[in-house]
C-alpha cells in the first residue's frame, strides 16, 4: 500500500492497509491540524473497523482519500495499493 499527504511529505510503501493507516495516523500526528481535524482523522484511522472501511473504499474507487485544511491550504492524504511489478518477459 503506498501512503502520501500532497504536499506534505512523498510516498511511502507499506506491505498492508493496517500499517498504511498506522503510518498515515502518525504522520499526521504531527501537522498542525487542529483539535476537530485530528479527532475526525484519528477515528477516520484508528477506530474499530477502521480497515474494513479503509479496505471497501479502496476497492470502490481504487484508492482512500482524506482531505484536511492546514495553513489555509487544503491537504488530501491518500492510501492506494502499490503498483504490481511489471511481468516478467
Amino acid at each position: 500500500m503506498v501512503v502520501e499527504i500532497e504536499g506534505v511529505c512523498a510516498p511511502a510503501t507499506f506491505p498492508r492497509l493496517p500499517e498504511a493507516l498506522a503510518a498515515l495516523w502518525r504522520a499526521l500526528q504531527h501537522l498542525p491540524l487542529g483539535e476537530a481535524q485530528a479527532a475526525t482523522m484519528r477515528d477516520a484511522l484508528t477506530r474499530p473497523g477502521a480497515v474494513g472501511l479503509a479496505a471497501e473504499s479502496i476497492r470502490r474507487d481504487g484508492r482512500l482519500d482524506l482531505s484536511f485544511r492546514m495553513n489555509g491550504r487544503l491537504h488530501s492524504a491518500h492510501i492506494r495499493p502499490a503498483e504490481p511489478p511489471p511481468a516478467p518477459e
